[in-house]
């Protein structure tokens, strides 16, 4: 009567696909050192970063076990594809995080905002736990803000004009093509 979570279903063995397929399919476990079958009663949350369907057409996830686990798949895109969620992310991660009532500056909010975020929610959670170690007022400001990605240097033979084409045209996926959202994450006019 309970539920499992299983995270990174992708990563797991085919060998272990297959006995949690047979868990799913008989609800039933055999407890370790134990002689005798248990029934079970429970629902399965699985979450994954990578394409189960893909995974099965190249034989790495099994596809009956795909099947069982497909029943009510929900799909979230990254953070960078959700800008408008890291205020309010940011805010809970902060209440979760802070020993008291500490607030966001505007100029923090925007760094945040700006980032793209290759560790998704993972990633700004550890922003902000940084940000609250290096915080010793009631407000985070923009210098609290320490994103290691910013350190790497960019290696691009091409001209400014060429890169300036190749950002827009990447932060334009980013935000689905979306003219408005790029403009205002670039900080610049449509």
């Amino acid at each position: 009567k309970g539920t499992f979570f299983l995270d990174e279903i992708a990563d797991i063995s085919i060998a272990l696909q297959a006995k949690l397929l047979r868990v799913l399919e008989n609800k039933e476990i055999m407890r370790l050192g134990d002689t005798q079958t248990k029934k079970i009663d429970v629902r399965i949350i699985t979450a994954t970063n990578k394409d189960l369907s893909q995974l099965v057409k190249e034989g790495k996830f099994r596809e009956d076990l795909f099947y069982r686990l497909n029943v009510f798949p929900i799909k979230l895109p990254p953070l960078r594809e959700r800008r408008e969620d890291i205020s309010l992310l940011t805010q809970h991660f902060i209440k979760m995080y802070g020993s008291k009532k500490i607030s966001l500056s505007s100029g923090a909010l925007k760094k945040l905002e700006r980032f793209h975020y290759p560790g998704n929610v993972r990633q700004l959670v550890n922003i902000i736990q940084r940000a609250l170690i290096l915080c010793d007022g009631e407000k985070i400001s923009d210098e609290h803000i320490i994103i290691e990605e910013e350190q790497r240097e960019i290696d691009f033979a091409g001209t400014l004009e060429e890169f300036e084409m190749m950002l827009l045209k990447k932060r334009l996926g980013e935000f689905n093509g979306n003219r408005t959202q790029t403009a205002q994450s670039l900080g610049v006019s449509v």
